[in-house]
């Protein structure tokens, strides 16, 4: 009998910590989380200081008047790693810009510019301004795209975030205004991916709740109602739920015991 009872307590402990360890996994591992997107606003669509490349503006407060303030994404939260957007461009004939001349130009790019703390890149020309160094993604036609912003230390601030192409505006209309171009720029996802958080992120009030991301978006792997989260990375959580699961195996041996 009291071999019986030993093989209840050590499937009891099975039990227990399997249980545990699905609990444990589910919010805490996932290194990604969702920004939540609310534009286009009204002035996102525009072109870069050259007067002629097409942007769009993801959240930028610094744009001058008669231009409004694009605040399309929630600007405080735990940023680290890096910021990935992809979006969904269409409306381009071909994919590299004209010359004067009708000769074939440079091949369409994007990248990120902008600011999250002290990561700071505005695009290759801007040398010592450029804290981070940001790799452009060649547009080859109408189709999904996504680019990165590297964070070098963490931020809980993003300054300033623009989607910058190098489309000529002027190719495509002859006013160089975005809105006749017939180029449409949308946002289809915005990231934050950091291994390092192992899914612990602060909500909008500040306080530390697993699994809950910074903007109202939703986790990797995890629908809007719940679902999987990825169950990768998890570091010494695993040993934490080893710990966990020795400790209820104790209680249930004790338990067993008191039962002979």
């Amino acid at each position: 009998m009291k071999i019986k009872r030993f093989f209840a307590a050590l499937a009891a402990c099975a039990v227990a910590a399997v249980s545990l360890t699905a609990v444990s996994f589910t919010g805490v591992s996932a290194a990604e989380t969702q920004l939540t997107y609310t534009g286009p606003s009204t002035d996102a669509f525009s072109v870069n200081e050259d007067g002629k490349t097409l942007r769009l503006n993801i959240y930028n407060d610094l744009l001058e008047a008669p231009q409004a303030p694009v605040l399309d994404i929630n600007n405080k939260g735990s940023f680290s790693g890096k910021i990935s957007v992809s979006f969904i461009i269409s409306g381009l004939n071909g994919a590299v810009n004209k010359n004067d001349d009708g000769t074939d130009g440079d091949a369409y790019k994007a990248e990120l510019l902008g600011a999250v703390g002290t990561s700071q890149y505005w695009g290759s020309s801007a040398g010592g301004r450029n804290t981070v160094t940001n790799t452009p993604v060649t547009i080859a036609g109408n189709g999904m795209y996504t680019v990165d912003f590297n964070i070098a230390q963490a931020s809980d601030t993003i300054t300033c975030l623009v989607l910058s192409t190098n489309i000529n505006a002027y190719n495509y209309a002859a006013s160089g205004k975005p809105a006749d171009t017939g180029i449409s720029i949308k946002i289809n996802r915005i990231t934050v991916n950091d291994s390092a958080t192992g899914g612990v992120q602060p909500n909008n009030n500040g306080n530390n709740l697993l699994g809950q991301n910074t903007t109202g978006g939703v986790l990797a792997g995890q629908t809007s109602g719940g679902g999987n989260v990825d169950s990768t990375n998890t570091g010494d959580k695993g040993i934490a739920v080893a710990v966990i699961g020795l400790a209820v195996c104790g209680v249930a041996a004790v338990i067993a015991r008191k039962k002979k």
